[in-house]
């Protein structure tokens, strides 16, 4: 608050009024100035604060985003504190991922089973001796 100085004037003049208190140098009005602007709302400091607020609800929003449009990627593996820093981690986690579905795959495609019972093929004849191999076409055509 500051006071007022008024002059005494004669006559229908009106009295000078200043905003400035009675002593006071120029110095001391502008720090009061800058104090009153450093509590008011609109500055520096607060718009930063304000801004670190948004920018961190942005991001929130848009790895909630990326982690619902992404469903076979963890939204534990999409971290980061700026876009840049969760672009890169969902292309990092892409990678994981892929590299794990083809290696699911190839154990998958190793460990397969054929359905159903193997073709029936001949007896391997190479190991018998010519006389037992004679006896196997008889029987065999016999048959």
């Amino acid at each position: 608050m500051t006071d007022t100085n008024e002059t005494p004037v004669e006559g229908n003049e009106r009295p000078e009024v200043t905003n400035e208190r009675p002593g006071a140098t120029e110095g001391d009005t502008r720090k009061e100035e800058q104090e009153a602007a450093t509590t008011d709302q609109n500055s520096p400091d607060s718009r930063l604060k304000q801004a670190a607020e948004k920018l961190k609800s942005a991001t929130g929003a848009y790895r909630e985003l990326l982690a619902s449009a992404n469903p076979d990627i963890p939204a534990e593996l999409i971290k980061g504190e700026s876009i840049e820093e969760l672009k890169s981690s969902l292309e990092e986690a892409k990678k994981l991922v892929a590299k794990l579905k083809a290696g699911l795959k190839e154990e998958a495609r190793a460990s397969r089973v054929p359905a159903g019972a193997p073709a029936r093929s001949e007896p391997d004849t190479s190991a018998l001796s010519p006389v037992e191999k004679i006896k196997y076409g008889l029987n065999k055509g016999g048959k």
